[in-house]
């Protein structure tokens, strides 16, 4: 045998075997990652956040809350698929017409303008609607209360 192809050989079999290595280390990172966040209590479509316990604010705490108080009800209505729905504003353009939403500056509804949904052009091209069975928005992360103190979206 050739010993150029048994280097290949030992190659082949050791960049296999780092894969596979690498493959597992990262599945109990993702295993471990989700049973911390399934453990974790996260609140759906609800506008009331609970204020700091004491035992939360100790000195200490590696994680900083977003607020610093309760935050309460908010007259942000929810509707039902569970995103907050401000004022509606709509901009058309050339191309595009669009619908933000003023709470989180989001992207409710895009569509194509000049290419149509239908052989007579009747309807424009639905890209995205916060409506229907399946729903696509695009969200910025523009932070909508005066007194959160979160960074900046990047």
């Amino acid at each position: 045998m050739n010993m150029r192809s048994f280097w290949w050989l030992a190659l082949a079999f050791t960049l296999t075997w780092m894969w596979l290595e690498w493959m597992q280390f990262t599945a109990q990172k993702v295993e471990s990652t989700a049973a911390a966040s399934a453990a974790q209590e996260v609140p759906i479509a609800n506008n009331t956040t609970p204020s700091m316990s004491a035992a939360s604010t100790a000195v200490g705490t590696d994680v900083p809350g977003a607020n610093a108080g309760s935050v309460g009800n908010s007259a942000v209505p929810v509707v039902a698929n569970g995103f907050s729905q401000g004022q509606r504003i709509s901009v058309k353009t050339d191309t595009l017409d669009l619908v933000i939403d003023t709470v989180g500056g989001d992207i409710r509804v895009a569509d194509l303008v000049e290419y149509g949904a239908s052989v007579d052009h009747s309807q424009a091209y639905r890209l995205m609607s916060d409506s229907g069975p399946l729903v696509y928005i695009a969200q910025n992360g523009i932070a909508t209360q005066a007194n959160a103190a979160l960074p900046a979206p990047t």
